[in-house]
């Protein structure tokens, strides 16, 4: 009997352990990606935006109405830093900031024509040199890394959404 109170708390162990080994892995492999989009993705678009403002402009897209300290906390920067960078992206001419009704403090932001442009067509030379890439793996691998980002992206579109 006695085993059999012990086991649960192996199994818990052992997938803490496992959630762990993958959390690592995670970690370990985002940079790469990051950086090979750095590197090599930024100079083929010929994108007058830096990697930062390219990521700016994908939020605002991304989470529509929202102003400088949402977007400074999911950029995790000081809001002086975050307004710094939504102004050199509003005098580009690829933001957009008009008052919030509800709050003559807030502003919100949007993207211009131009800034959707310039994100579709900065994100459309990413995913083509990421395909480049990724075209090396076998066609069953490339199926389990699909299923696998598509796993990561809702579990994490959820504990954002409760955040």
């Amino acid at each position: 009997m006695k085993a059999a109170d012990t086991r649960p708390a192996s199994n818990t162990r052992d997938r803490t352990d496992k959630n762990s080994l993958v959390a690592a892995k995670v970690m370990e492999t985002v940079p790469y990606i990051m950086y090979y989009i750095r590197s090599h993705v930024l100079r083929q678009a010929e994108t007058p935006a830096s990697l930062p403002q390219l990521r700016v402009m994908a939020f605002i897209k991304n989470c529509p109405g929202s102003g400088l300290s949402r977007l400074a906390e999911s950029l995790g920067v000081a809001n002086a830093t975050a307004s710094t960078m939504v102004d050199r992206l509003v005098k580009a001419g690829m933001v957009a900031r008009t008052n919030d009704p509800t709050s003559r403090r807030n502003v919100i932001l949007s993207l211009t024509v131009a800034g959707e442009e310039h994100l579709l067509g900065s994100r459309s030379v990413a995913i083509e040199e990421l395909s480049r890439v990724i075209a090396q793996l076998p066609p069953e691998k490339l199926a389990s890394v699909e299923e696998s980002l598509a796993l990561l992206k809702a579990v994490f579109t959820e504990a954002n959404a409760k955040i």
